[in-house]
Parts: C-alpha cells; structure tokens; sequence
C-alpha cells in the first residue's frame, strides 16, 4: 500500500528520548492513484484497494466515486478481525462499475484473489 502521508520533516538520525512531549507534523503524500488516472489512455481501467478501520461499504463507495475507479476492493483492518494486514485471509466488498456492490465472507486471501480477477475478466470481457 502507498502511504497517505509522511513525515514533514523527516529526521536522519535516532531520537534521542526526553522528558518533553514531541509533535509530529505530517503532510499528504502523493495520490499515485489519480496521478496515473489523469493520464491514462480511455482504455486502461483502474482497480483500487480501501483499507478501512469503519464504516467499510460507506467509505469504499466514496473511494470508488471520488476516483472514478473501474473497480475496487475493500477490506476491514481492525486489530479485532480476521483481515488486513499480516493475515491469511480477508474479505470485505468489491465494487465494479456495471453491477452492484458484492460481499466476500472471510477466505483465504489466494482464493479472494482469484475470485477478484474472474470478476475482473468478466467485466473487461464484456468490453471487448
């Protein structure tokens, strides 16, 4: 995943511990999503990922909208679930632009992924 921000002033060496407390200011990083989206050929087509802590279908739509994807996965990444980072399995919504949004339960991330692209096929298929 690319970050959504960084550091502004990014320090070279170790922090040294104090007493004080220290703020850290972070600054957007660059959307590599709508960079490339800005110069895409009308061909291409864009599959997006949303990892979300709440709100998971509210949020993926709002992505997918804003962005003008052709497709997008999302998944939970709550310490409390089974999905995300560092997990074996995952599941959550994906969201095309010529059907409804469909729900994946909770499977092996290998067999999600297959899933995803058979329903990517299926979709540019129809395009051709």
């Amino acid at each position: 995943a690319v970050l959504d921000y960084e550091a502004k002033n990014p320090y070279s060496g170790k922090l040294k511990r104090t007493s004080k407390p220290m703020n850290l200011e972070l600054v957007p990083t660059v959307d590599v999503l709508s960079e490339l989206k800005a110069i895409a050929k009308r061909t291409q087509w864009f599959f997006g990922f949303a990892a979300e802590t709440d709100s998971l279908k509210e949020n993926a739509k709002l992505k997918f909208h804003r962005k003008n994807l052709d497709f997008l996965f999302a998944n939970t990444v709550s310490k409390d679930t089974s999905t995300g980072f560092g997990s074996e399995t995952n599941g959550g919504w994906f969201l095309c632009k010529k059907h409804e949004p469909m729900f994946f339960d909770v499977i092996s991330k290998e067999i999600l992924a297959h899933k995803l692209l058979d329903h990517v096929a299926k979709e540019i298929s129809k395009e051709s």
